[in-house]
């Protein structure tokens, strides 16, 4: 998918608002051969199924992303960036990685 690559090419770790019929994943690391969807399909440890609190304790967003039942299309994109803009704190030389789940 090319909107993974697009929004990727911006270098910034935020959540595209506008998507209606799409999910995303987003993650920043240091290193280039670091596996955040491993990382996201590892929160299946603290997924119990049915309804997520709104404010749950464990991050399980994430896998439930990757194995929703109804996704079709999966789209993903490394960029290599010179800085992104982390919770308040620039991560300099980083590659962010963003998925995209069709619906």
């Amino acid at each position: 998918m090319r909107e993974a690559e697009n929004w990727a090419k911006r270098c910034q770790f935020a959540h595209n608002k506008t998507l209606w019929d799409q999910g995303e994943n987003l993650a920043v690391e240091t290193v280039r051969y670091g596996n955040p969807i491993e990382r996201w399909y590892n929160e299946y440890a603290d997924y119990h199924y049915g309804p997520i609190p709104e404010y749950s304790p464990k991050m399980v967003l994430h896998y439930t992303q990757i194995m929703w039942e109804n996704t079709t299309h999966v789209g993903c994109y490394v960029n290599k960036c010179s800085a992104v803009l982390v919770n308040s704190r620039w991560w300099r030389d980083v590659f962010l990685t963003v998925c995209r789940y069709i619906p």
